[in-house]
């Protein structure tokens, strides 16, 4: 890990970065260049040899600029963050705590990297430095489907696989005896590969009820045409925000194994 990367155990600040400081250490010292009003640094998005994206501060906003093209979004994908991390809190709060740790491994069964949600509610992503701590972001990092070992067993054994939107949702279709997985950072987040992995697969995607639920839920289904073995696209859960919800409200697996069925 490079001098510049942050560390954080446990607790991590309100707000995410209170200062431009924050947010520029979480790239390496060198190479660095300064500029007028910030500094050049390595970017996350492309494979970049010599400083090429520009980091700037504009009252409380972060402006990233890179040379080659990258776009703001992708860039901020590739450090594992949210656009609203680019609007810095200078205000001081408490802290904010870790409430869940959603760990990914690769095939052979390594953590990778881990989502974590905070309360007050929030999410970030670390992967682990090797020396018992953890980075802040995912630089370098190519994300991958939640339990994503079980996955590949589950297609090698024809097994059907419950797409949900969440790791908190995948996790509670686990607990019942399901195997289900999700992509990371939530809804609109897919990617193309995640449809390679589940090449050969039996998915049933679930989508949240609403518009933003029912696009993403559209785009794996659209993604995967043509590469899993079979594709059910269940329509939104009435009364429910997600399934989680609805088997809160008094559902059984047994209820969903049969939607799936007819």
């Amino acid at each position: 890990a490079g001098k510049g990367e942050k560390y954080f155990q446990g607790v991590m600040p309100m707000g995410r970065f209170q200062n431009f400081e924050d947010f520029l250490s979480l790239f390496p010292v060198k190479p660095r260049d300064k500029i007028r009003a910030g500094f050049n640094v390595i970017c996350p998005a492309h494979a970049d040899r010599k400083p090429s994206l520009s980091v700037t501060q504009n009252s409380n906003k972060i402006l990233l600029d890179c040379k080659a093209g990258c776009g703001v979004e992708s860039i901020v994908e590739a450090l594992g963050l949210t656009m609203s991390d680019l609007f810095l809190d200078h205000s001081p709060s408490p802290s904010k705590k870790i409430v869940a740790t959603y760990s990914y491994h690769n095939a052979e069964g390594k953590l990778i990297y881990e989502v974590v949600r905070f309360e007050p509610k929030g999410f970030s992503q670390r992967r682990p430095d090797g020396k018992g701590g953890y980075i802040w972001n995912l630089t370098g990092i190519k994300p991958m489907l939640y339990h994503l070992p079980a996955i590949l067993k589950a297609i090698r054994h024809n097994d059907r696989i419950y797409v949900a939107e969440g790791e908190r949702d995948a996790d509670r279709l686990w607990g019942l005896g399901l195997v289900a997985t999700t992509n990371p950072m939530g809804a609109g987040k897919w990617k193309e590969h995640y449809s390679d992995t589940l090449k050969s697969g039996n998915m049933v995607i679930l989508p949240d009820n609403d518009q933003s639920g029912v696009d993403h839920a559209l785009s794996i289904a659209n993604s995967s045409y043509g590469k899993a073995k079979s594709i059910k696209l269940l329509e939104p859960f009435k009364d429910s925000i997600d399934v989680s919800d609805w088997l809160d409200n008094g559902h059984s697996v047994e209820e969903l194994e049969a939607l799936v069925e007819n």
